[in-house]
């Protein structure tokens, strides 16, 4: 083992908790490869840091919140990295913490030593926005460019590490922030909510949410058309939708897809010996946080008309079961020569029954391109 493994850190490092989230491999702008990883919970230190572990000697880089304390415990949660350039080179990094806060670090310097949060100071480093009270982020946040600049920035709130945590708790939502190079506030976002619930004739449960920026095309709810698209994008800093089911939080990452938004939450059961639970697909889109007809009910690989509920478009599909974060195939296109197929996707989600439940829907008009590449000598 001394020969294979080339570093470990551990509890003997007072930054280092119980880590959860997945490690990101990256280069940096000082040419070197590091594993940038969220420090978890129940460190010695209890603050939230952001740990750049070089791959090839250990030697770790942190970069400090500042936020929590062995009193009052905090810790950061799972990372995404951000390229500015597109050029495989990180730039930026975006994650949560048990209070609630959502960071972004700015490691766009070739220097280590000039790293920091991105907002604020050094000595007293800000967030970029801060949920209400009671929504911890555990879940790893995703990341897309905003048509008009920046980022936006999508999590969902809600935690599941101990056994308090199966309790119904605070209420817990949704969030896309969109990252213009200023902090965002709770008040600064659009509200979106979950009017009501209905059984399609496929019987399974929908929910129908708003359209609260500009005038839906479909038929309108309660909520919707609360403020133009111009207004929006000059007064909001992104929006916020309220999970409506007691317990009800998102401990799985987000995903963006052709503008939309896909996030697994999960209802935990409160019985004492049950390993098992509920939980929803919400799909909204990602820029604003309205209902999007992306869901397929019919499962004919059209979203149209026939697939709304009472004239409009659902945005979540009750599982039965406690969801993982989907994973999106998109239906292979048709042979050379043969007729046009409509493009249609489809979320395949683990089930805490040992099941894959999936849910169609609609796809992007840009097609499926290459992720990476590497040129072989």
């Amino acid at each position: 083992a001394a020969q294979v493994v080339r570093w470990e850190i551990g509890s003997d490092d007072a930054d280092v908790g119980h880590i959860f989230g997945r490690p990101i491999l990256a280069k940096m702008r000082d040419g070197r490869w590091r594993a940038i990883v969220g420090n978890g919970y129940n460190s010695a230190n209890g603050r939230a840091v952001l740990l750049l572990v070089d791959l090839e000697t250990g030697a770790i880089s942190r970069i400090d919140t500042k936020a929590g304390s062995s009193g009052s415990p905090n810790g950061l949660s799972a990372v995404t990295v951000v390229s500015a350039n597109d050029n495989g080179v990180a730039d930026a990094v975006y994650a949560g913490d048990l209070a609630g806060n959502l960071w972004k670090f700015d490691i766009s310097a070739a220097s280590p030593a000039a790293w920091k949060v991105a907002y604020g100071t050094v000595a007293v480093p800000k967030a970029l926005f801060t949920a209400a009270s009671g929504q911890a982020m555990t879940a790893r946040p995703d990341v897309t460019r905003h048509p008009k600049g920046g980022y936006m920035v999508t999590v969902g709130s809600g935690r599941y590490v101990d056994i308090g945590d199966n309790a119904a708790g605070s209420t817990q939502a949704m969030y896309g922030i969109w990252d213009n190079n200023s902090e965002v506030a709770l008040a600064d976002l659009q509200v979106q909510s979950v009017v009501r619930t209905a059984t399609a004739a496929n019987g399974k449960n929908y929910r129908l949410s708003t359209h609260a920026v500009s005038k839906p095309a479909d038929a309108q709810l309660v909520g919707d058309n609360a403020i133009s698209l111009a207004d929006y994008e000059a007064g909001k800093k992104g929006w916020r939708l309220t999970l409506p089911t007691s317990g009800e939080r998102v401990v799985t990452e987000a995903t963006v897809r052709n503008g939309r938004l896909v996030i697994s939450t999960l209802i935990p059961s409160t019985a004492a010996c049950s390993y098992g639970g509920d939980g929803w697909i919400m799909e909204v889109h990602v820029f604003t946080g309205n209902r999007a007809a992306a869901l397929d009910l019919t499962d004919d690989n059209i979203v149209n008309n026939a697939d709304y509920l009472d004239g409009s478009a659902p945005s979540g599909v009750q599982v039965g079961a406690v969801p993982a974060a989907a994973t999106i195939v998109r239906k292979p296109l048709p042979a050379p020569g043969a007729a046009a197929a409509p493009c249609a996707e489809f979320k395949l989600i683990n089930t805490s029954e040992g099941k894959i439940v999936r849910v169609g829907g609609s796809c992007g008009r840009v097609p499926s391109r290459r992720a990476s590449w590497e040129q072989l000598p």
